[in-house]
């Protein structure tokens, strides 16, 4: 049987969104080891070694010889690294399958840091026999700044979870009238504070906001002020960080969820929000078109006025006929399953080592 090495390294931050997707793949990815030939082996922390359900999953422990000396890794026929910033790699003449998620770094830090993080995936790149994308936005911000160099590539959908109501847990706040939910690091990516002027609107006048997600940015204190400035303190609020059960009973128990991010790899809560048949309201920038087709309502600008018609006009459409809308929400979220993901790699794999 062919070895493959799967690194699920990011296990360590198992709170961050790459973490979650370790986990996950690691999950379905072992299940799917009971229909291939392959013999399927687990980078990840000490702590997760016997985590995945399948007995014949074997487990490779992180650690500091194994990332410097890349020679000791030497008895794969293909290395995967499910997200471009492992700091682990096989040795040379072990072919490397990339997975890159996004190139945020380009926007988000200094020229400097940039450039040196773009040369570090150019250098994997370089090394890889095939590199995969999570969205076809992905790939093309790729092709703006590193050269693919004829590398074969493919686009492989990142799964996504379904908010589970029986892991539901009720926050110790929620909004006594009916409420609109957004979650994120709250970053200016986000765009959070657009939505704040759009509660404002009289289209709104009868709902709540909750933004749930990390806000020690000074970028929190700005939508804070904002919503001062509106008077809207008792209508919007920043939870900060919430727990995976309190995240469930929020998007479970929302009237719509609302999205106004301005870069998105991917746009995991767009899926999520669709998978509790929940309408979803979404900027139109980068991967979010993409990732949620015609079955979102999108934003064309952020002007407050604009986005509260589009809202109303939207929940109008939504209530017509509720229980049809929310079955073809959550049949057109169900393909971007963590099966149909793991499926697609088990044969990417096949194709790589039973072709040489």
């Amino acid at each position: 049987m062919k070895k493959i090495l799967v690194d699920l390294g990011k296990l360590k931050d198992l709170n961050s969104g790459l973490g979650q997707v370790s986990l996950n793949f690691g999950h379905e990815l072992s299940r799917e080891s009971r229909s291939t030939n392959l013999s399927l082996h687990f980078l990840v922390p000490r702590s997760f070694v016997g985590e995945f359900e399948e007995t014949n999953i074997h487990y490779v422990n992180l650690s500091l010889i194994r990332r410097w000396f890349p020679a000791l890794n030497n008895e794969y026929a293909l290395w995967h690294a499910v997200h471009q910033d492992s700091g682990y790699m096989p040795p040379a003449g072990t072919p490397y399958l990339l997975t890159i998620h996004d190139l945020n770094f380009m926007y988000e830090k200094s020229k400097e840091k940039a450039n040196k993080r773009r040369a570090l995936l150019q250098r994997k790149i370089d090394r890889a026999l095939h590199v995969t994308f999570i969205s076809q936005f992905a790939k093309n911000e790729a092709l703006k700044f590193v050269d693919l160099k004829g590398k074969t590539s493919s686009i492989i959908y990142n799964g996504v979870k379904t908010p589970s109501k029986k892991k539901m847990r009720k926050p110790s706040w929620i909004p006594s009238r009916d409420f609109l939910f957004a979650i994120g690091v709250v970053r200016p990516k986000k765009n959070f504070h657009v939505l704040v002027e759009m509660m404002s609107r009289p289209e709104l006048a009868d709902y709540s906001l909750v933004i749930a997600g990390n806000d020690d940015h000074t970028y929190a204190r700005e939508i804070m002020e904002a919503i001062a400035l509106h008077n809207l303190e008792d209508r919007v609020v920043l939870t900060g960080s919430i727990e995976e059960e309190e995240k469930n009973y929020f998007y479970h128990h929302c009237s719509a969820f609302v999205f106004p991010s301005l870069y998105e790899g991917f746009g995991l809560p767009v899926i999520e929000a669709m998978l509790c048949g929940k309408p979803v309201f979404s900027s139109n920038h980068t991967s979010l078109p993409e990732i949620g087709g015609d079955k979102a309502f999108y934003w064309n600008s952020f002007e407050p006025t604009h986005m509260a018609e589009v809202f109303a006009r939207g929940m109008a459409t939504y209530h017509k006929n509720p229980q049809t809308f929310e079955k073809e929400l959550k049949e057109y979220a169900s393909r971007f399953s963590w099966k149909t993901n793991t499926m697609a790699y088990v044969r990417l794999y096949e194709s790589i080592v039973y072709s040489r």
